[in-house]
């Protein structure tokens, strides 16, 4: 995403969700972990995770924003869409509340 649209003055409220969390990993780790699968013997696909995962509390933090509680019927994906706060499809939007969460440790 463009650092120009995660400014914190464009993003004022944050939706204070249980089920809202996602992962981050900084483009440097992604590029020492890219660097380090060229230079190995390891064969197949790769995830990259950070720990800890961020929920709505540490996104409101990092954006200076206030966490506001949303009735469900509010923050539907099709409510969503019609307010204009993503621009996906309905279908989509759903897996951003409970989408899987990536394992940061080692394979086995």
């Amino acid at each position: 995403m463009p650092g120009t649209l995660l400014r914190s003055a464009l993003i004022p409220v944050v939706p204070d969700r249980p089920r809202l969390r996602c992962q981050a990993v900084h483009s440097l780790d992604v590029g020492d972990a890219y660097r380090r699968a060229l230079l190995s013997d390891a064969r197949g696909a790769f995830n990259l995770a950070a720990d800890p995962v961020i929920g709505s509390g540490e996104l409101a933090a990092i954006f200076h924003a206030r966490r506001v509680r949303f009735r469900r019927r509010c923050s539907g994906p099709e409510r969503q869409r019609r307010l204009r706060c993503v621009c996906s499809r309905p279908s989509r939007t759903g897996s951003t509340w409970a989408g899987p969460l990536a394992s940061e440790t080692l394979a086995s």
